[in-house]
């Protein structure tokens, strides 16, 4: 298995960007804290949010007709400059759709693939947060909440429309070495919009987790995630478990090592009974711009009920193809080898980026062959403010129920 996916990768690795670019697209998933240009050139204190993306994503499904979906994104807002330790931030989201031969989840097409990006206006945050200090703080109101690569709980910057979290979180560095995160959650308003039956799930969860670091010991993570959704039980979970990373370094050479577990049961609205083992082991080595790793992610399925991220920035795992949105019953086993590469001083722009990865997909076991997928992904940073995005996925499906999927996609973003 592991020789044909050197084969596979062999005949399209090109070079990448950090892994850390794949996970969200910035330019529509950034916090804003200091006065910014258009407010500073007003003469305003505080910071006007503008950020928009327009994309044309290209999705070819066996079995389906092509879609092209063009569709334009824009985020507008303002946060207030800080008073008394108090900031207010409101927010803005509209997504319009040029073309509609496709299926948003919200509008069906008969025949044409799904590509979640619905036409939508809505109020994407509406926060206040009172700052105890540079690196402690505390938010009520919609917001966006991410935690670290946004695996367990993010806000699925990719598409369109923002996940984003009615609820109340705190975040506390008790020391240099520890960081406290808590959140409540009320609400999680998903990517789907108002208008869709999936829209939202009406929430009584807590999330919570504890970093530390040491220098010589690297950095650790303990995590407790209980989801309660009365209108989704089937995603009612209790998770928890512990993130570990060290990075080493001799002369030019870095090295990087992680290793995450966690164990996951049915929790209150689940009427399900299961009790699942998530675990994922990765290394790194890079040189200059360029690093290369290899990881292993494992999901258990057990009597029909798999180990679930409903909260996940999903498209960030498991491929760009989104196959695996949510995991098989069977469970799933992903093996990748993945090359990046960033240029600090392009011939052209300001940043240049790649990303290439190639994916095999399996049951839990090993023993069932899901597909392959290769993706790639192209970053231009022409200035501060605009960005030229190209992504690509290849998926390759050997099961009935995972047909053929290629996905293309362009974009312009920009961020004032």
């Amino acid at each position: 298995m592991y020789r044909s996916l050197g084969n596979f990768l062999a005949a399209g690795i090109l070079i990448a960007a950090s892994s850390a670019t794949a996970q969200t697209s910035p330019a529509l998933a950034s916090d804003t804290q200091s006065v910014g240009p258009i407010a500073k050139a007003l003469g305003l204190p505080g910071h006007i949010i503008l950020e928009t993306r327009l994309r044309n994503e290209y999705a070819d499904q066996e079995g389906l007709e092509d879609a092209n979906a063009l569709t334009f994104a824009a985020r507008f807002g303002y946060e207030v400059e800080p008073v008394s330790r108090l900031t207010f931030l409101v927010e803005g989201e509209w997504i319009e759709q040029l073309t509609d031969n496709f299926t948003d989840t919200v509008r069906i097409v008969p025949g044409r693939p799904v590509i979640a990006d619905p036409e939508d206006i809505q109020l994407n945050r509406f926060q206040v947060r009172y700052a105890f200090d540079e690196k402690s703080s505390v938010t009520l109101g919609r917001q966006r909440i991410v935690y670290d690569d946004a695996r367990f709980i993010g806000n699925v910057g990719f598409r369109q429309n923002e996940q984003t979290y009615d609820a109340a979180s705190v975040d506390w560095a008790a020391s240099d070495h520890v960081r406290v995160r808590y959140a409540y959650i009320d609400r999680v308003n998903r990517i789907f919009g108002g208008e869709s039956a999936m829209g939202e799930f009406q929430s009584d969860s807590h999330v919570s987790q504890v970093d530390l670091t040491n220098a010589d010991l690297g950095a650790l993570s303990l995590f407790v995630n209980a989801l309660d959704f009365s209108n989704s039980p089937i995603n009612s979970q209790l998770t928890y478990g512990f993130r570990w990373n060290r990075t080493f370094k001799a002369n030019d050479w870095r090295m990087r090592v992680d290793f995450d577990a966690a164990r996951q049961q049915d929790y209150r609205a689940n009427t399900a009974d299961f009790d699942v083992y998530y675990g994922k082991a990765k290394a790194s080595i890079g040189r200059g711009a360029v690093d290369v790793a290899v990881a292993g992610e494992w999901l258990q399925g057990d009597d029909g009920f798999a180990f679930q991220t409903p909260l996940a920035t999903l498209h960030a795992f498991q491929g760009f193809a989104d196959v695996f949105l949510r995991t098989p019953a069977e469970g799933l086993r992903d093996f990748n080898l993945g090359l990046t590469w960033k240029a600090s001083n392009p011939p052209v722009g300001k940043s240049f980026s790649l990303l290439t990865r190639g994916h095999i997909f399996t049951d839990d076991s090993g023993s069932v062959l899901f597909g392959r997928e290769f993706d790639a992904l192209a970053r231009l940073g022409l200035n501060d403010w605009l960005t030229l995005e190209f992504r690509s996925a290849w998926f390759d499906g050997r099961d009935p129920r995972f047909p053929d999927k290629t996905r293309i996609w362009l974009a312009v973003e920009t961020k004032f």
